[in-house]
């Protein structure tokens, strides 16, 4: 894959080849997901082309020895989708209480769209949340080796359960393995998480954007379709956050994949140019700059799908997971040159 850099403030758009490698002999770049953490995570949720629901990410075992560490991972919380990140936050003291720590676990991957339809926590131990499951709920047959599966209510009724208190709607229905569980408020969403009869890394378009993050220790990846102006901008917004650092500022990373490569040369523009710092935020009034302090802009070929990259520098004193967190109140679709919430009527794509 090709990556081209744009220079900020200053985007040039003129699409270059090197010498030799736009002859009508060469072939296009093919699409390979990188040696990542989030690559190995996405061969195991059941994701093919077209992607038709939301990927959220985060390696928890990557920040287990971070200072601040809980903190972090309820600011990266966001990033499973909504209500995804209440597993971290109001509802992780009742989840360590039963032995399934979500700030323990090893890693967490959630499929949503406009909300979390499901959750699996890697490496707790699920003894005692099987054990109420089994009492609460019904066994259903397995769909895949080393996984129980118990129903605790039907789609969109709360289980009359202590497992409510530890996921909501999300303990409808409940996957089980040695070393993992799975909290979800559809039996879809259970098998996706569990039975990847079409791995993520193998789609052309989440394997783009894996590379697009790179080394990233939380992901999330939205279909356009689940935005406030449904079925504008890039196929699909990618964010990324980098590891925090001690001597460092925070890096975030923010993408568009799409098939169309004249696209992806506009919103490259609109990045460059909506996340200067001294930029407004349309959706806060504040500039850019109160939250990001930098932005390098490129753009990747990957042959039939491409991207758009815009890496961030947190401003000093800034909390992580800036980009989650955006994209559900709407300023991460205006940095791709949207129009922002409560504009109005969406323009014909």
């Amino acid at each position: 894959m090709r990556a081209r850099l744009l220079e900020t403030p200053l985007v040039t758009l003129a699409l270059a080849c090197a010498l030799g490698a736009c002859g009508e002999d060469s072939e296009p770049p093919t699409v390979s997901a990188p040696d990542t953490a989030f690559a190995e995570a996405l061969a195991s949720v059941d994701a093919p082309d077209p992607v038709g629901a939301g990927i959220g990410w985060i390696d928890v075992a990557a920040l287990h020895d971070e200072q601040g560490a809980a903190a972090t991972l309820r600011s990266a919380g966001p990033a499973l989708g909504p209500g995804g990140g209440d597993l971290f936050d109001e509802f992780q003291p009742k989840l360590a209480e039963l032995g399934a720590d979500p700030h323990l676990a090893d890693a967490a991957l959630s499929v949503h769209a406009s909300y979390t339809f499901g959750v699996r926590l890697d490496g707790v131990d699920p003894t005692e949340i099987a054990e109420i499951a089994a009492k609460d709920g019904k066994p259903a047959e397995p769909e895949a080796e080393g996984w129980e599966r118990f129903d605790l209510a039907e789609r969109g009724v709360l289980p009359d359960s202590e497992l409510q208190e530890a996921a909501d709607a999300l303990s409808s229905h409940v996957g089980i393995a040695d070393d993992a569980v799975v909290f979800a408020r559809a039996t879809h969403a259970r098998t996706d998480l569990t039975v990847p009869a079409n791995p993520g890394d193998e789609t052309p378009s989440l394997a783009l954007s894996a590379e697009c993050l790179g080394d990233v220790v939380a992901a999330r990846i939205v279909p356009n379709n689940f935005t406030y102006i449904s079925g504008i901008g890039p196929d699909l917004f990618v964010m990324g956050m980098r590891a925090p650092t001690a001597d460092g500022l925070g890096e975030e990373i923010l993408c568009g994949v799409d098939a169309e490569a004249e696209d992806i040369e506009r919103y490259a523009a609109a990045l460059s140019e909506q996340l200067q710092p001294d930029a407004i935020d349309v959706t806060t009034d504040e500039p850019v700059g109160e939250v990001f302090s930098s932005v390098e802009v490129d753009t990747i070929d990957g042959g039939d799908v491409h991207a758009a990259r815009a890496v961030l520098t947190l401003t000093d004193g800034a909390e992580p997971g800036a980009v989650f967190r955006g994209f559900d109140v709407g300023n991460v679709e205006t940095f791709f040159g949207l129009q922002g919430p409560g504009a109005g009527v969406p323009p014909s794509p």
